[in-house]
């Protein structure tokens, strides 16, 4: 009976510490917000673009290509 206790809280163990692969991966949230009242024809549109990182480690070089 123990043994299987023990069994079962190494692969328990090894499932948490395997997920933690997941929480690595840096997220960015990107979303854009048009500021202009009206849009017209031949006339600039103006974006507010808002960036959010969510990761434990630092993230560099973030490129963002707007089309």
């Amino acid at each position: 009976m123990k043994f299987l206790s023990f069994l079962a809280l190494v692969a328990l163990s090894s499932y948490v510490l395997g997920n933690d692969e997941e929480e690595t991966g840096a997220r960015l949230l990107i979303s854009k917000h048009v500021l202009n009242k009206y849009l017209v024809e031949d006339m600039d549109i103006v974006v507010k673009v808002c960036t959010t990182v969510i990761s434990l480690i630092p993230v560099r070089n973030i490129k963002i290509r707007m089309l």
